[in-house]
């Protein structure tokens, strides 16, 4: 998924002068839980203060970090700081962060793999220009005959890494791995890679 820088002209009906620009990213797409970083002005350079109700809002010198928690919509006021009303709201969609990708060592899931790595880590794939963080909480699977290999952490265990070692070349074998993003969100990842 390849996500672009735009520039977004808002053009509000209705209002006087009320024209914003918003510069994001991802559009007007905010990530749930994450520090979304926009750039936000008024056209005719009017000065105003944000608020809102289901959006944590910081101030940076380089902009905003807008910081949702409602999992769906988020609104954000413009105010105007002499008048005390709101001139102008910025209506966003909130998604959950992209599932990010899983990694054997440094091989990707689908990638042939060296059992000297003995590491799982998930993120993102220059694809994706979001920096979230993900770790590693778990992981079990199925190889070759028998019950299956359940684990925390993310460094792969004597009991899974002696499975893996009993492959022959050209084996596929699969990992679920539980990851927790900056987003406090858990999510299960299947990757699978060939020895």
């Amino acid at each position: 998924m390849k996500i672009g820088s735009l520039f977004v002209l808002i053009a509000l009906s209705g209002r006087l002068s009320a024209q914003v620009v918003f510069g994001n990213p991802t559009f007007q797409v905010l990530y749930y839980g994450y520090e979304n970083s926009v750039d936000i002005g008024t056209i005719d350079g009017r000065e105003f203060e944000l608020k809102s109700d289901d959006i944590q809002i910081k101030n940076r010198q380089d902009g905003y970090v807008l910081i949702p928690s409602s999992r769906e919509k988020a609104e954000l006021m413009l105010i105007d700081p002499v008048k005390g009303v709101c001139f102008d709201t910025i209506h966003f969609e909130v998604r959950i962060l992209p599932e990010p990708v899983v990694f054997f060592g440094a091989a990707s899931s689908g990638e042939k793999v060296r059992l000297v790595d003995n590491v799982i880590s998930a993120h993102y794939d220059a694809s994706i220009p979001l920096r979230a963080s993900f770790k590693v909480i778990g992981m079990s699977s199925v190889i070759g005959e028998g019950s299956p290999i359940t684990q925390t952490g993310n460094i792969i265990g004597e009991a899974m890494m002696t499975k893996l070692k009993a492959l022959k070349p050209g084996d596929v074998f699969t990992i679920t791995v539980t990851v927790q993003g900056s987003d406090g969100l858990k999510r299960e990842i299947k990757g699978s890679w060939k020895l």
